[in-house]
């Protein structure tokens, strides 16, 4: 059988890419293709491995001679909101992540479309809700081989990774500043204090205005 190559550069395309969520397609030809990409706004940086062997070498003959491969994590690359704290030192939680928990082997036979996929629910935005009311991360990776031209010659087989998540935001939101806070309450309660004493006193004030030049009603 023909060895056809990885593809070097697949196409990319960043579907969804923001404080809440993520969604990047990966499209390419030959044996799939590893390797390190960042997002558009440089929010998100997905580190992945999507591979394929065929015919899968020393492989049990009964089973079938295509294996795929299909490992990933997003690492958020912004500034974490200061009500979560940092991540942990150990290895499964040291980076704002979310991710596949390991990889996986599935092995298929030589027919397209072939489709597989792996679940993204582990790493360290999978745990917000253990710091207080906020929605876990959660979401999934699905690897295909979408044609197959030529059984023979894996370097005409085309495939198609994509990872996506979402959940809570990591924006970080500005809030006022305690005294800046406390000033305005102040204000606000003057400004109505002002009000009510000028009803007041436009209420409370005597007519002055003499007999013969008020209007009869």
């Amino acid at each position: 059988m023909a060895a056809g190559p990885l593809r070097a550069d697949p196409t990319i395309d960043w579907i969804s890419d923001s404080y809440s969520s993520f969604d990047v397609i990966l499209m390419g030809t030959g044996l799939g293709w590893s390797g390190i990409i960042t997002s558009p706004s440089d929010l998100w940086q997905l580190d992945s491995a999507n591979i394929i062997q065929y015919p899968f070498p020393g492989g049990d003959p009964n089973q079938p001679p295509v294996m795929l491969d299909n490992y990933g994590h997003a690492t958020f690359l912004g500034q974490l909101p200061p009500q979560f704290p940092p991540p942990g030192s150990n290895t499964v939680t040291q980076t704002a992540a979310v991710g596949t928990f390991g990889g996986y082997q599935q092995f298929f036979q030589p027919v397209a479309p072939i489709n597989d996929g792996n679940p993204l629910n582990y790493g360290y935005l999978c745990e917000l809700s253990s710091f207080g009311p906020y929605e876990n991360w959660s979401g999934s990776s699905t690897f295909s081989v979408t044609s197959i031209p030529d059984t023979n010659d894996v370097s005409t087989w085309t495939w198609m990774a994509e990872y996506s998540a979402s959940g809570e935001s990591l924006q970080i939101t500005s809030t006022p500043e305690p005294d800046t806070l406390a000033l305005g309450a102040v204000a606000i309660l003057l400004g109505i204090l002002s009000g009510t004493r000028r009803a007041r006193t436009k209420k409370e004030r005597p007519d002055t205005t003499p007999a013969s030049m008020r209007t009869k009603r």
